[in-house]
C-alpha cells in the first residue's frame, strides 16, 4: 500500500532530525567549552601579567636595597676614614705637644 511505501521515508525523516538535533547539542557543547576555554586563556593572560608586574616590582625593590647597601657602605666608609683622619690629627697634636713640652 501506499502507507508502507512512506514508513521508510518518514522513518529516515526522523532519523535525520534525530541526528541534526545531536549535532545541534553537540554545537552547544563545543561552543561552551570554547567560551570556557577562551576565559582561561584570559584568565591566564592576566595571571601571566600579575606575575610580570611583581617580578619587576621585586626587582626593582631588590635594586633599591642594593643601592641601599651600597649608601651605608660608602657613609661606613667614610666615617671610618675621617675617624682615622681625626685619630692622626690627634696624634700629630699630642706628639707636637710633647715635642714642645721638651
Amino acid at each position: 500500500s501506499a502507507s508502507d511505501a512512506e514508513a521508510p521515508g518518514l522513518e529516515r525523516l526522523l532519523e535525520a532530525r534525530k541526528r541534526l538535533k545531536e549535532i545541534e547539542e553537540e554545537k552547544v557543547m563545543l561552543e561552551a567549552l570554547k567560551d570556557q576555554e577562551e576565559r582561561n586563556v584570559t584568565a591566564w593572560s592576566g595571571k601571566v601579567k600579575e606575575v610580570a608586574q611583581t617580578a619587576q616590582k621585586e626587582g626593582c625593590r631588590a635594586k633599591t636595597l642594593v643601592l641601599h647597601a651600597q649608601k651605608l657602605a660608602q657613609d661606613k666608609r667614610e666615617e671610618e676614614a675621617a675617624e682615622r683622619a681625626r685619630h692622626e690629627a690627634e696624634e700629630k697634636a699630642r706628639r707636637e705637644g710633647e715635642e714642645k713640652a721638651r
